[in-house]
This record gives structure tokens, C-alpha cells and sequence, in this order.
């Protein structure tokens, strides 16, 4: 494969690649902020972006708040399906913000600065129609218009340049009374949270407070995910006996998804049962106790991007049969989570 080269410029009307298309694929091919470099040695081949208004939109906020987390949406808004975008957000020409990916089907990269630009991966649903991720806008933005600007590509040859765009306007500073008082507002906010409910941390694991045992729910302040987790748990056994110890998987459903934390229980009709087996040593789990002791397991100490993989053990009880549902909560990073869905169940016979 050809080296690849970023530039903070959009190209101008067409993308230039080696002739030999069947070693290139879209992943490479469509980075338009990050074009694949033409090899002098070879004939290049012109393909030049479509002409008329793009099948394709993001759908995002026209007005926010500096540093608030946004939800953004590249929709396909007629027949043709998304093969291939890169979007930025842009203040005049240059990037502005951190992406962050919500499903399999988007990923960061760094073109002036850490996640400011956000791409798709190999995209395998041949069917794909909508692909959601999430911006961070910076304290500095108060005030000032952002333009949201993407290239989004329905095939090998069939590319809108620039073609899908969304203005977001950021409230200024406002007075000094208003200040004033939305800073009270938020003090307020932040210390009622704090002693009314405790904070995931990351370095620390799930709190095991009643209300977080009860909905697993980590206080990010944000809204957790509706689309289908991207995470499973695999059991090493579907039926057991009472007592009996069978190994537990977390994972990504491919090894690019990672996480950053998670919370797991055995429930029976809604009440967490059994009691997971987690050694004192382990670098990336650890036992919380909610209504007996060890029926929870969470993440503990995970830095960096991440992991795609953990795994215990679970026991089941001595007095209890029937079905048991492993349901959890998955964190991938601040702002994105997927909360108390059901992984796999176990049969108690």
C-alpha cells in the first residue's frame, strides 16, 4: 500500500490513485483529508466527485454549548448507502473539537491535533444507512459558528467532495450576571450530584451505591447509547448445577471495539444472584458487592484507549434454579455507554 500523507486542505474537485483498484480499498482510497498520495511511477487514474447535491446529511444541533458533548448523525436520505465519509468541524480552516465513534462503523483520526477528524472503518453491512458519533467542542468556542464538513463516498468511483455540511452556532458569554448565575447553577448542580449520587471514575470501578446496584447506570451526565451494544459476553457453559463455576468473556464483538469500563451481574427476575470469582491480582476487574458479597464485577485501573477483552469466573448459588440473565453496562469512554442490556443467560437445573 502506498503511503499515506494528511493535509488540513480539502481537495479541490477530484482524488487521484494508483490504477490498480483491486488493492486498494475504501478505507485508504476515501480519506480525503487524508488523500492517498499519487505514485509517480504509475499511470494515475482520475476520478472526479460527483456533480449536484449529495444523497447524504448530518443531522446535528444548529445552536449548543461550548464544551457539552453533541450527538451527530451522517444520514443517507435517499437510495444510495454510506461506503465511505471523513468529517471534520471546522472554524474558517481548521479543525476544531474532538471526534468520538458510537458504533463499529466510525474511527478517529488525528489530522492537525488528537481526534479532530473522524473516518469510517471497514464497513461490512453493505447496508449501512446512518452512522453516529459524537463531538466535544472546546471551552473557546463561545460565541463563534462551527461548520461541521464532510466528504461521504456510496461506492468506489462515487463520492460527494465536501457534499454533506451543518452550521452550529455556540451561544457567547453573555453578561456578567448571567455568568454569574449560571455558574451558581452549575456549582449547585455539581454538589447536589456529588452527594446524591457517586461518579463512575475509571481508576476506581462502579460505585455499588442501591440506585447504581438497581439500573447500573455510571453518572456521566450524558445519555446512554440506543443503538445495539457493540460488546458480548460468552459463557463457557448454557446449563449448570447448583454451585457449579463456569467462565465468563467480555469482549468487543471485533477486536477494534474496546472499552474502559464495565458492570456486570447474574440476574434472577431482576436480583443479582451467584458470586463472581475475580483474583485480588487481577489488573483489570474487581468484585463489588450489592445485595451478597462478590454478585457484582467491575472494571478497575484500565488506561490508555482501552481493552476488547476481560474474563472471570461466576459460581452459581446452592438455592436457586431456573434461567439466569448476565446483564451489563459497558463504558467506551466518558460520553458513550450502553446500559443494562442482557448478554447471555445460563440455565440452573
Amino acid at each position: 500500500m502506498k503511503r499515506l500523507w494528511c493535509s488540513t486542505e480539502w481537495p479541490i474537485a477530484s482524488l487521484y490513485f494508483g490504477s490498480q483498484r483491486s488493492q486498494l480499498d475504501l478505507e485508504n482510497v476515501f480519506l480525503l483529508l487524508c488523500p492517498k498520495h499519487p505514485d509517480p511511477n504509475n499511470k494515475a487514474q482520475l476520478i472526479t466527485s460527483q456533480r449536484g447535491p449529495a444523497p447524504f446529511k448530518l443531522a446535528a444541533p444548529a445552536s449548543a454549548e461550548a464544551s457539552k458533548p453533541l450527538q451527530i448523525k451522517l444520514l443517507a436520505t435517499g437510495a444510495e448507502e454510506i461506503q465511505g465519509f471523513i468529517v471534520q468541524a471546522q472554524l474558517g480552516d481548521k479543525a476544531v473539537g474532538n471526534f468520538a465513534p458510537v458504533d463499529s462503523n466510525a474511527k478517529v483520526l488525528q489530522c492537525a491535533s488528537d481526534s479532530d477528524t473522524i473516518t469510517h472503518t471497514k464497513i461490512k453491512d453493505s447496508h449501512v444507512k446512518e452512522v453516529t458519533f459524537n463531538w466535544i467542542p472546546s471551552a473557546d468556542l463561545k460565541g463563534k459558528s462551527v461548520k461541521l464538513v464532510g466528504t461521504v463516498a456510496a461506492g468506489y468511483d462515487k463520492f460527494w467532495i465536501k457534499g454533506v455540511t451543518a452550521d452550529v452556532q455556540f451561544e457567547s458569554r453573555g453578561s456578567k450576571n448571567k455568568i454569574a448565575l449560571r455558574m451558581y447553577f452549575h456549582i449547585c448542580i455539581v454538589v447536589l450530584s456529588v452527594l446524591a449520587s457517586p461518579v463512575w471514575s475509571f481508576s476506581e470501578g462502579a460505585s455499588n451505591d442501591e440506585q447504581t446496584c438497581k439500573t447500573l447506570l455510571p453518572n456521566h451526565f450524558a445519555p446512554e447509547q440506543t443503538s445495539s451494544t457493540p460488546y458480548k459476553i460468552t459463557l463457557s457453559s448454557t446449563e449448570i448445577k447448583p454451585k457449579e463455576t463456569i467462565d465468563v468473556v467480555l469482549k468487543g464483538q471485533t477486536e477494534d471495539i474496546l472499552f474502559k469500563g464495565f458492570m456486570i451481574q447474574a440476574r434472577l427476575d431482576e436480583i443479582p444472584v451467584g458470586q463472581f470469582n475475580i483474583e485480588p491480582t487481577s489488573e483489570y476487574a474487581q468484585l463489588r458487592t450489592c445485595l451478597n458479597e462478590g454478585d457484582t464485577a467491575s472494571h478497575r485501573k484500565i488506561k490508555g484507549q482501552g481493552i476488547n477483552e476481560v474474563s472471570f469466573k461466576w459460581t452459581a448459588p446452592d438455592n436457586v434454579k431456573g434461567k439466569v440473565t448476565f446483564v451489563g453496562t459497558l463504558v467506551r469512554n466518558r460520553i458513550t455507554f450502553w446500559a443494562a442490556d442482557n448478554y447471555a443467560t445460563v440455565t440452573i437445573a
